[in-house]
């Protein structure tokens, strides 16, 4: 790490010896290497560089138990995890807080869900209730976050980190049912008690674990214990994670260069629960957060060849239980809701306990057979204080094999999360209970383009208008004469900056993914990416080329960093914006592609060409595809705009949002179905092999009309008109009677077909705000 005047540097592979040189790791002669560093560098070299201002957090961490790291968080997203002499970091620490300018102190936005004076563990009193700081755990207890976050604030709470295989999140086993086609989410008999580690999940090896703590030899120089393997290593993250780069080659660089034999590489989701809860003694592991969020580490994408089982079956895929109807979408949604069902909420406090609370160490761990080796807590050892280099080689290796206890942040049993019965719903669970509102604000001059979605209100914006994060306090405009972008004030629609293009192109669609990173795209199929310097002016930063015909649609999804962007030439392209640069193109638009959208929860994109509506995930893989038109609508009309609901992606009942020209908002749901083989259409492009006994079987993903959102008032209003003008032509000119009563029939027959068909009829959907509140 280089500390320089505006950025800091971070260079991969490098140290600095206690002689003050600057060497290469994997040059360093073994007589002088110290005991902590790397022996080889897994995968590419990165060197970074970094301004201050993008730092918004640096969290103190432990490494190989001892207080020596730090994690360094940026705005952008990524984090860096940093290990130094015990007091070199704490200069270090103490050098980045007073120099980085955008730290943050907010609940909200911090990866540990609380501000950093806050006390996690809630604190008793009446003076403390008044102006304590909430903590992160009565925001679970309240209900305000769910049971998937406040696990992972504790695990960054108690030293946890992504960026490091050997205290990687830790996540608990949640069912014990992995043989039913359908899971009942309200009997306790398929959960697994979440009050018992995994080796007590059983009584018969809990007795084996039991006998050895009874029978332990007090002549040694070790203390008693139950478990001499943890429920997290590095092997344990790298083995769940193999089939997904770059956590394969971790685990050929454990493994030694090769895969493990394949009876020993994790293939099934219940053999990994039975191995973990009886059938094999040395383990004990959990699970990882990618169990409830990440279908893809399921998969085996890159076609690794990972060897055949005695039994002669050949690795691939990773086998799911028959209630994931054999595809790893559905596990994870199940498996997630699950996770936050009302039994496991009820529960999860008992858990909470044994890993991060009152029962992980001391006399009621004991009685909870919740023990592991002495090394594997934190204090145990001082690498500072140890003399022998072969016992500090022993211990390093120790704790890299065999497994590190989280910080201990509970000295008192964790309080229960009060459980409400009533199950939330919101509008697209009960769409008869939402009623149209009139939106206040400034009197709009042109076609709604854009609408931003606040807590408490919704903002339209006319079209040629992108609003900015996150106050949304300007916006940037273009379609002036003069082919310029211009970032006006939203309060007075004055230019604060002007931008004129160099080349004359005009400009047709723009997104603010956040207060300092535009794109903005138009007849060319350029796609410009311009950045705010720190005088506060527009800088042009990179262009896009990818498309060869006009950009006609932009979005961005700050919290993957990614953009997508349709064009004129039938295609879409997602790109990476931390690299800006080009990730994959989506192919397979009949014709000009007219809106598209990204799911900030789940990553997934929805686009729209025409009638046809289209659905992916992340990778580019075709989830499902729909034409409207096919018995739905019109073959005139068109999708305009497209978003999602974002409440619970666990949320079998979440939509996606289309708003077309014949004025329909339409809410289509995903459903996942098993069909035969030959009925497969081509429309039904993302279908993927089940693990039914029938090879002919397989699941197919489908977009299922959900409901139709419009008024009345608009046909009402269209039929008096019709009605009005054959009544004055009838006064006025009587010989026009045939005329007037052929015009009456035709426009009632048409608005009366339109209703039919689309239930309402309301203008046009230009544009689209998906903002999902309680209902």
């Amino acid at each position: 790490m280089l500390l320089g005047k505006e950025h800091f540097y971070l260079i991969d592979g490098f140290t600095l010896l206690s002689t003050r040189e600057i060497r290469d790791i994997e040059s360093i002669p073994a007589g002088q290497r110290e005991p902590v560093l790397p022996s080889v560098i897994v995968g590419k070299r990165r060197r970074q560089k970094f301004h201050y201002d993008e730092i918004r957090e640096v969290i103190r961490r432990r490494y190989l138990l001892q207080p020596i790291g730090l994690e360094i968080v940026c705005s952008s997203g990524r984090t860096n995890f940093l290990a130094f002499p015990r007091d070199i970091s704490t200069r270090v620490m103490t050098r980045l807080m007073a120099i980085a300018p955008n730290i943050t102190d907010s609940a909200y936005q911090s990866v540990a869900g609380q501000k950093r004076g806050a006390q996690v563990e809630p604190q008793s009193g009446l003076l403390n209730s008044i102006i304590g700081e909430t903590s992160v755990t009565q925001r679970w207890v309240r209900g305000e976050i769910s049971n998937f976050q406040y696990l992972m604030f504790l695990n960054t709470l108690s030293g946890r980190s992504y960026n490091d295989l050997m205290q990687y999140p830790v996540f608990p086993w949640i069912l014990a049912d992995y043989d039913s086609d359908t899971l009942d989410l309200t009997n306790p008999a398929t959960f697994r008690d979440l009050s018992k580690p995994m080796g007590a999940q059983t009584a018969d090896r809990l007795e084996s674990y039991t006998k050895r703590y009874r029978e332990w030899d007090p002549h040694t120089k070790d203390t008693p214990f139950f478990y001499g393997t943890h429920y997290s290593t590095a092997m344990i993250v790298a083995s769940y994670l193999l089939r997904l780069e770059p956590f394969t080659q971790y685990f050929l660089h454990l493994q030694g260069g090769h895969f493990d034999l394949a009876d020993r590489m994790f293939h099934s989701v219940k053999d990994a629960w039975w191995s973990a809860a009886k059938n094999n003694m040395a383990d004990v592991k959990e699970l990882i957060p990618e169990f409830f969020y990440l279908p893809d580490f399921l998969m085996n994408g890159n076609k690794f060849d990972l060897g055949i089982k005695q039994s002669g079956v050949q690795l691939n895929d990773v086998v799911l239980p028959g209630w994931a109807r054999g595809d790893a979408r559905e596990f994870i949604r199940v498996h997630r809701d699950a996770l936050e069902c009302d039994y496991v909420s009820q529960h999860l406090h008992e858990w909470i306990d044994l890993v991060f609370g009152a029962k992980q160490q001391g006399q009621a761990a004991v009685d909870a057979m919740n023990l592991f080796h002495g090394w594997m807590y934190e204090g145990a050892v001082d690498l500072e204080k140890m003399t022998d280099p072969l016992e500090k080689q022993a211990f390093i290796a120790f704790i890299n094999n065999f497994g590190q206890v989280p910080s201990q942040i509970f000295k008192k049993p964790h309080p229960l999360k009060k459980v409400s019965n009533n199950r939330s719903e919101f509008i697209f669970h009960h769409l008869g209970r939402l009623q149209p509102i009139v939106l206040t604000g400034k009197e709009l001059r042109s076609p709604v383009g854009h609408i931003i979605a606040l807590d408490k209100n919704c903002i339209p914006m006319e079209q040629n208008k992108a609003p900015i994060p996150p106050h949304f306090q300007k916006y940037l405009a273009w379609g002036f004469p003069d082919h310029s972008i211009r970032i006006c004030s939203f309060e007075s629609d004055r230019p604060v900056t002007v931008y004129e293009l160099r080349d004359e192109d005009e400009v047709l669609c723009a997104v603010c993914p956040t207060s300092e990173l535009y794109l903005v795209a138009g007849m060319s199929g350029v796609i410009s990416v311009y950045t705010v310097n720190r005088r506060r002016r527009l800088v042009l930063s990179k262009h896009l080329y990818g498309h060869y015909e006009p950009v006609t649609c932009l979005a961005a999804s700050p919290t993957y960093s990614i953009a997508i962007s349709g064009s004129k030439d039938r295609t879409c392209i997602i790109w990476d914006l931390q690299n800006l640069s080009f990730i994959r193109q989506l192919r397979g638009h009949p014709v000009t592609v007219s809106a598209v959208g990204i799911n900030d929860l789940t990553g997934d994109i929805a686009t729209a060409a025409g009638t046809f509506l289209f659905y992916w995930d992340m990778n580019g893989h075709l989830l499902a595809k729909l034409d409207i038109a096919d018995g739905q609508a019109l073959h005139s009309d068109q999708i305009l705009c497209v978003g999602f609901s974002q409440v619970n992606e666990w949320d079998p009942l979440n939509v996606i949002v289309t708003g077309g020209n014949d004025g329909c908002v339409r809410l289509w749901s995903e459903e996942l179905v098993r069909v035969a083989q030959e009925e497969e259409s081509a429309e039904l492009l993302s279908a993927a092999e089940g693990d039914a006994e029938d090879d002919q079987v397989i699941s197919i993903r489908r977009l299922s009309i959900h409901g139709i959102i419009c008024s009345f008032m608009h046909v009402y209003f269209a039929f008096c008109f019709f009605t009005s003008m054959s009544i004055f032509m009838y006064l006025c000119l009587p010989v026009c009677l045939p005329v007037c009563v052929f015009v009456c029939v035709v426009s009632s027959v048409r608005l009366f077909v339109r209703l039919v068909a689309c239930c309402f009829f309301e203008g046009m959907s230009a544009c689209l705000c998906v903002r999902i509140s309680q209902a």
